[in-house]
């Protein structure tokens, strides 16, 4: 009785122990399935993000062993119907693009191609069912027996369609660039300024804060770094600019610094490259350069730092433009304009002078016409035509004043002068002043002075007679023989009013 319980007991202690080794391998199965999972599930995504399907293939029966889902997505149809399409090497082919089939054949003779140890890739296109074209890239290689016989393949298959489309818009806008620099009219050089941007990081950690400011104060230094970058290309318009008979002639022109360097170029690398290396990664100015021959001609140089170099400074692109018939004519522009200037000078000189020059025979004539006033033996019509020549004298030396002032006038300095005027007096003095001038040509001027009669205006007493002189002589100089002229007036408010000559002449045509 007691060896039979000792027994059940022992057998217990197994059955636990077998219980716990099941759990522990149940437990290691578990985590081995879930590795499994996630490793399926990761190249899933890894297939999915590079468009990658992965196959195996039976070379002996010549089918096909497994397809992964993503071969459905690579040539566009339902993973459903993968393996139902697909049963041999010829049912690709009807996917393959017409002007590609004969390249995709030629590449499918694996025991020709594949060899033991060596991968195989070649590209070729596809048309989905949809009509999409697509661009594939095939990986393949062999297994092969003890004897060296293929017994199976396996590969991978990728879209790499947004890949070729990338490349050729690349080479694309390569193209349009490498066009662009030939046939720009402008000269067009890159440089390699790398030396200088390995020294200027040096400098900036160092504390080195204007990098302009050492350069100048250290010329030797920046003529070495400027000996080290080099000119990676030019076009021709820079070639022709410099009149270099080839590109080889230029640049060797460019490599001899010793032929070229001056106190100029000291300046002028020490601001180019403060520029550059500023947030604005630009840099403009006018300058004297020179050609193969030696002799000199003027530019204006535009630099930039292209985007995605600004870490290493390999492609630092110059601009040039030719300016010299520009400074030129410039010049030519300015001496024009000293000329005018003095020939102005000289204008208002003239006129200064002979204002002065009229001023002592008008005076006299206003001193004999004031005597004339003052004599009573003289008759009534004597005695007015005294007074008129007065005034029309009075009117002459202040137009004679304003002529003094030409310079000021010609400045947009002038002064007018506001205060209140008699519209009446100031039309009856222009067209007394008229009427002789009218009556050679039998124009008869119809004024109603009482009409303007109490009515007074802001203005400046001169100017405003000039104005209506002008109106009056031109209608009487524009008029037919026997015409006709009318003053006019027409009230606008109650504070502004409209005053019109008004002619019988031909008058401006309607074109």
């Amino acid at each position: 009785m007691t060896a039979k319980i000792q027994k059940t007991s022992r057998e217990d202690s197994i059955e636990q122990e077998l219980r716990d080794e099941i759990a522990g391998l149940r437990a290691q199965l578990d985590k081995a399935e879930a590795l499994i999972e996630f490793q399926d599930y990761r190249r899933k995504e890894l297939s999915k993000m590079l468009k990658l399907g992965i196959w195996e293939w039976d070379e002996i029966a010549d089918k096909p062993i497994a397809y992964s889902d993503e071969m459905a997505d690579v040539f566009g149809v339902d993973k459903s119907e993968l393996k139902a399409i697909f049963k041999s090497k010829g049912d690709f082919e009807k996917l393959v693009h017409p002007k590609d089939r004969k390249h995709y054949r030629k590449n499918l003779d694996s025991r020709a191609i594949l060899k033991p140890g060596e991968s195989h890739v070649f590209d070729y296109r596809i048309v989905t069912r949809d009509g999409e074209t697509r661009q594939l890239r095939e990986f393949e290689q062999g297994v092969f027996d003890e004897r060296g016989k293929l017994v199976s393949s396996f590969g991978m298959v990728q879209d790499v369609s947004d890949e070729q489309s990338a490349i050729a818009a690349l080479k694309e806008s390569e193209q349009r660039y490498l066009s662009l620099f030939a046939q720009m009219p402008l000269g067009v050089q890159e440089e390699d300024y790398s030396p200088f941007k390995k020294v200027i990081d040096k400098l900036i950690f160092q504390g080195v804060e204007d990098l302009e400011e050492y350069f100048l104060n250290n010329p030797r230094i920046l003529r070495e770094i400027v000996g080290q970058t080099r000119i990676t290309d030019a076009n021709e318009a820079l070639v022709r600019m410099h009149q270099a008979g080839s590109l080889e002639e230029f640049l060797a022109g460019e490599a001899d610094i010793d032929d070229w360097w001056d106190a100029q170029w000291v300046e002028y690398y020490a601001a180019e490259v403060a520029a550059l290396a500023s947030d604005k990664k630009y840099f403009e100015v006018e300058r004297v350069d020179s050609r193969i021959d030696g002799s000199y001609f003027e530019t204006r140089a535009i630099v930039t730092l292209v985007r995605g170099y600004e870490d290493t400074w390999e492609r630092v692109i110059t601009i040039h433009e030719d300016i010299t018939e520009r400074k030129q004519a410039e010049a030519s522009m300015i001496e024009a304009r000293n000329q005018a200037e003095k020939a102005s000078q000289a204008k208002s000189e003239f006129l200064s002078s002979m204002s002065h020059e009229l001023r002592t025979p008008l005076n006299a004539i206003l001193g004999f016409s004031q005597l004339f006033a003052y004599d009573r033996n003289l008759s009534e019509q004597h005695l007015a035509n005294a007074t008129e020549i007065n005034r029309a004298g009075r009117h002459l030396m202040s137009l004679i004043d304003q002529i003094l002032d030409l310079s000021r006038i010609e400045a947009g300095e002038s002064d007018v002068s506001l205060e209140p005027v008699s519209l009446r007096q100031v039309l009856n003095d222009s067209v007394h002043w008229v009427v002789p001038l009218a009556d050679n040509r039998s124009v008869k001027v119809d004024f109603d002075e009482n009409e303007f009669k109490g009515l007074n205006v802001l203005a400046d007493t001169i100017r405003l007679k000039q104005v209506f002189l002008n109106l009056l002589t031109n209608a009487v100089k524009y008029n037919h023989e026997g015409g006709r002229i009318e003053v006019v007036l027409d009230h606008q408010s109650d504070d502004s009013l409209r005053v019109g000559v008004r002619d019988t002449g031909a008058g401006i045509s309607q074109e």
